[in-house]
């Protein structure tokens, strides 16, 4: 199968609760499509080059590709490996395509319960 290699713009918001002008997608994912830029999405077996911020649901910085300034290499899984699950972040990728930028925000409850590991601190 082709790979492909996608340059994304995302910021990525973990965190547990629920907002505004957000919508709401498969799993219960909230996102927010801040650029589409009409690009195919990406599909199982792509490989992703993403920049990304993410943050908890008090803009306390967990991580960012931009400050270290290297792209993370995300590649896309088939739904049927275990610990994957509507919603998740294999889910959110699905979304993009080159060029997209977005915010989801994660629920770490439902993360947590879903792949057996314990919720960060």
């Amino acid at each position: 199968m082709k790979k492909s290699i996608f340059s994304l713009g995302l910021a990525t918001l973990v965190f547990a609760g629920a907002c505004q002008q957000f919508k709401t997608g498969e799993g219960g994912l909230q996102y927010k499509i801040v650029k589409d830029n009409g690009q195919p999405k990406a599909q199982t077996g792509d490989l992703l080059s993403v920049n990304m911020t993410v943050t908890t649901d008090r803009d306390s910085l967990l991580s960012s590709t931009y400050k270290i300034g290297l792209p993370q290499i995300i590649n896309i899984a088939a739904d049927s490996l275990p610990g994957l699950y509507p919603g998740d972040y294999n889910s959110m990728f699905k979304m993009l395509g080159e060029g997209d930028s977005a915010v989801f925000k994660l629920n770490l409850d439902t993360m947590a319960a879903k792949t057996m590991q314990p919720k960060p601190d």
